[in-house]
């Protein structure tokens, strides 16, 4: 029901096919067993994202009602708030209420306080029970993870997790199979959000780390030997005659800029560029620049970077 009053507000042309969708239960099978889907949105339909971002945002949209909210974002139920410390504990509650209307509640222990005060979080009682980053220290988010002291622990798990995988894949019998989850598993769940996060200037070595595992997994699976140039050719895309492989060091820059730039955009957008610190991505626009040499990809950045400044 919240979704339908969602569309009868704001979508009312999609309203007949939303019920001709979802106006009776679902039939679920299960071997010999049947169960009724009578609550959400349906598996599998192209348009469960939007109806359920449409259920989601009038009690989402309560949270700009507070003054001092700098910036509020939601990917489905995964949320982000910006705001004083004061400001969130007055948010908290109302969203949680909120929220609850919509049959989904908020998770504590998913929660987190990120902050460079931790110790005056536990003077505001909705939030003393949450459990509580230093802004310092740096800090994991979806997946990727904001600069701190514990980066280096950070990397070092992932770069395990990394090598553990392509160990796996190397035992597999067939090497074609092999090869196909080591160009699609490996790299862009595992290593593109956090080369979209950390300024490239961190992850130089742990990139070359990354690309050697790589690297000499592929000779393992293929059984032979690659040099210089046959690496080169395995990182090429296929349209491009090569095997389609990626390698971190060659789109670490890249991949900040990329993600840095499309922040400033929005940002400006919200009237905050004042605050928003591109030193490490004109660094980074320098070092790909030094790295791609005649290569339009810096122009192309540069040309961005300036019609955004």
């Amino acid at each position: 029901m919240v979704v339908q009053k969602a569309i009868e507000e704001q979508i009312p042309s999609l309203l007949r096919w939303y019920m001709w969708s979802y106006g009776l239960p679902s039939t679920l099978c299960f071997g010999k067993h049947e169960i009724l889907s009578r609550q959400g949105v349906q598996q599998g339909d192209p348009l469960s994202s939007l109806l359920f971002a449409l259920g989601i945002h009038s009690a989402i949209m309560q949270i700009h009602q507070f003054p001092g909210v700098l910036w509020s974002a939601w990917y489905a139920d995964d949320g982000s708030i910006q705001a004083p410390l004061p400001i969130l504990n007055q948010i908290l509650p109302v969203l949680a209420t909120s929220i609850s209307a919509c049959n989904i509640l908020v998770n504590p222990s998913k929660t987190r306080i990120v902050t460079s005060n931790v110790p005056f979080v536990d003077s505001f009682p909705e939030l003393k029970c949450l459990h509580k980053i230093s802004l310092d220290d740096g800090f994991e988010l979806l997946g990727g993870f904001y600069p701190g002291r514990a980066l280096g622990n950070f990397l070092e798990l992932k770069k395990s997790a990394f090598s553990h995988l392509c160990a796996l894949i190397e035992q597999l019998p067939e090497a074609h199979i092999a090869f196909t989850l080591l160009r699609c598993c490996t790299y862009s769940c595992r290593v593109n959000h956090i080369l979209r996060l950390v300024p490239p200037s961190f992850l130089e070595c742990w990139c070359a780390h990354l690309t050697s595992i790589l690297r000499a997994s592929l000779s393992n699976i293929i059984g032979a030997s690659l040099d210089d140039k046959s690496w080169l050719q395995c990182i090429l895309s296929i349209n491009a005659g090569g095997l389609g492989l990626s390698d971190p060091s060659h789109i670490n820059g890249g991949a900040y800029i990329a993600s840095s730039l499309t922040a400033f955009k929005f940002w400006s957008k919200q009237n905050l560029t004042d605050s928003y610190d591109m030193s490490a991505t004109c660094h980074a626009l320098s070092t790909l620049g030094l790295l791609l040499g005649s290569t339009s990809e810096p122009c192309l950045a540069l040309a961005h970077y300036h019609d955004f400044k």
